[in-house]
Parts: structure tokens; sequence; C-alpha cells
């Protein structure tokens, strides 16, 4: 009997990509930016295997960002909002699509919800 959960018992060090294209207003002290961001895993790396698990796919969000803006520092956040999730099967997913006929994709995911913030100081 075949066993598909040795298709997916190496866990794989994936490559990341991040793009943000946006805008910004500056009103005094404060700065009010929109854009547009994708995030994701590609299905294989650049450098090294693609054979090991991983949850390939993207996220294209809208990203609204409010900072305020001192002499010597800076508080920030932007909210990106996912308008769209794309998820696609990894290596091992696609060998045993193959091998047993039924549709696999690997479980997980990203979250629903992201929010970037910090705090900045100039020396």
């Amino acid at each position: 009997m075949l066993q598909l959960k040795t298709f997916n018992t190496v866990a794989s060090v994936t490559d990341l990509y991040a793009y943000r294209f946006g805008a910004e207003a500056v009103a005094g002290e404060w700065m009010f930016s929109a854009g547009i961001r994708t995030e994701g895993l590609p299905v294989k790396d650049l450098i090294g295997g693609s054979n090991g698990t991983r949850r390939a796919g993207y996220n294209l969000s809208v990203e609204p960002g409010i900072t305020y803006r001192k002499k010597s520092f800076e508080i920030y956040a932007y909210v990106p909002i996912i308008a769209k999730r794309v998820i696609k099967q990894n290596v091992p997913d696609k060998l045993a699509t193959q091998i047993t006929g039924n549709y696999t994709l690997t479980q997980g995911g990203s979250g629903n919800y992201l929010l970037f913030w910090g705090v900045a100081f100039r020396l």
C-alpha cells in the first residue's frame, strides 16, 4: 500500500518574496500612504532544492499606512487588506496527485490579517 505521508516528510526552507508599490502624502507631522502589496512563496526555489513541504502561493493586498514623525523618531503602522489569495501545489503535492490521481494540496496557509508597526529613532 502506498503511504502518501512519505511525500511530505521534509520541510523545505523556502524562498520568500515581497513587493510593495504605493504613494504617500505628507500633512505636517503625519504621513499617509496607500499601496499594493504582494508576498508569497514560489513552488520552486531559485537556489536549493524544491522537494520539501511548503505552502506555495501568494497574497495580493491593498495596504494603507500612517506615520507620525517628530524630529528624532517616528511611529508607523501599515495594515495590508488581502484582496486575493492564491495557493499552489508544491512539488510533493504534484507527485502525490500524479501517483494517486487525487488532487493533493498541503494543509496550512497564511494569516488572514497582518499588521506592520514600529518605532524608528534617528541618532
